[in-house]
């Protein structure tokens, strides 16, 4: 089949029938990882996003940012104009901001068959995140209701809907979305990279991979790294931020501070590392970073935010969110555990749930549904 894929985020600047901007986050892995498997089940596909000025939206005032949003709900002339015309059998689509929410609906009316993926909250929630204990909590949800209106209404029906979670699917359910549409749960893909053995791992390792901003617990885990030290090996922290210099200038022989880093990088860190550290206090639905250190062979502890535990399943340690002793606790736990043979059952269970075969056989009966 010919399949057009609408994103906001990939992580190439030139595939199929438009240039990208260069995405580094885990919707945009996630997205080329659809991709790949369409093409490995022999389809033809062509990607579409939005302009190149929408990847500045952040950078503008929170006015401007509001008068985007508002006209984002209708649907981009000429991404429909060039997608109809290459005549698909069906749309795919992901996080879709700046790609107008009312484009997938007008495609759909040419003939093709739509599936949406879910990523996160942006439906509903236009920074895409929700923070756990954020305050003015019933503000929030006036303002979410509101975009759950707005964004609802001009987004249509998708024919499919498939999410990585549970949680996630029933938090937009919750928020009227999706209501009489199919529904399908299916697990991201991961490309496994074999686990080193034990002569390579420093099983006292702590890594940590990710911004290094408050939201996604740095502090919080920066805050228990003294009662740490004596246990650990060191601590290795991995990703830009804006806590990047101030982490940079401390003096601690068992810190190190390596900033941004390409992927292949990234996973070599995991493969050498003990404990992978996910102290988010942002509500994550199916962090790649968690999928890639179980992989690689790295126990992982987490806090217990949006989808992590339905993630996670029996292995790893997942800790109560913003609570340093629990997040302690947990850390000392992992690294103090040895070899045991329930929670690598329960490791190689997650994984199996994650392989890309597995995932292809999910995507080509979602594809063949509704025919």
């Amino acid at each position: 089949m010919k399949i057009a894929v609408l994103t906001n985020a990939y992580p190439s600047k030139t595939h199929g029938g438009a240039p990208h901007q260069m995405v580094q986050g885990g919707a945009g892995r996630i997205a080329f990882a659809y991709v790949k498997s369409l093409e490995g089940l022999g389809h033809e596909v062509k990607i579409w996003g939005p302009d190149p000025k929408f990847y500045l939206l952040l950078k503008w005032p929170a006015s401007i940012r509001l008068i985007f949003h508002l006209l984002d709900l209708r649907p981009r002339r000429k991404i429909v104009n060039d997608i109809v015309a290459w005549k698909p059998d069906v749309l795919m689509t992901h996080n879709l901001t700046g790609c107008g929410f009312g484009t997938p609906r007008r495609v759909k009316v040419s003939g093709a068959r739509w599936l949406h993926v879910l990523h996160d909250v942006q439906l509903f929630e236009p920074s895409g995140q929700i923070i756990h204990g954020e305050k003015h909590a019933w503000l929030r949800r006036m303002w979410r209701s509101g975009w759950s209106l707005l964004r609802k209404h001009a987004l249509g029906r998708p024919d499919v809907v498939i999410s990585p979670t549970k949680w996630l699917l029933d938090q937009h359910v919750s928020h009227g979305f999706f209501i009489a549409t199919q529904k399908a749960i299916l697990s991201n893909p991961v490309e496994f990279s074999a686990a080193s053995d034990a002569s390579e791992r420093d099983a006292r390792k702590i890594i940590y991979v990710g911004r290094l901003d408050a939201d996604k617990g740095i502090d919080l885990l920066m805050s228990v790294w003294p009662r740490l030290r004596e246990a650990a090996s060191g601590l290795v922290l991995a990703g830009g931020g804006s806590r990047l210099e101030y982490l940079k200038g401390l003096k601690d022989e068992k810190l190190q501070v390596r900033g941004a880093l390409p992927h292949d990088q990234v996973t070599e860190l995991m493969r050498r590392g003990g404990v992978l550290a996910l102290p988010s206090l942002v509500m994550e639905n199916q962090p790649t970073v968690i999928l890639e250190a179980l992989a690689a062979g790295c126990k992982v502890v987490a806090a217990n935010v949006g989808g992590v535990r339905e993630t996670l399943g029996l292995t790893g340690w997942i800790f109560k969110p913003g609570d340093t002793q629990s997040l302690f606790e947990a850390l000392l736990q992992a690294l103090q555990s040895g070899d045991n043979p329930l929670r690598e059952s329960a490791r190689m269970e997650v994984l199996k749930l994650h392989d890309p075969k597995v995932f292809a056989a999910g995507l080509a009966g979602l594809l063949k549904s509704n025919l």
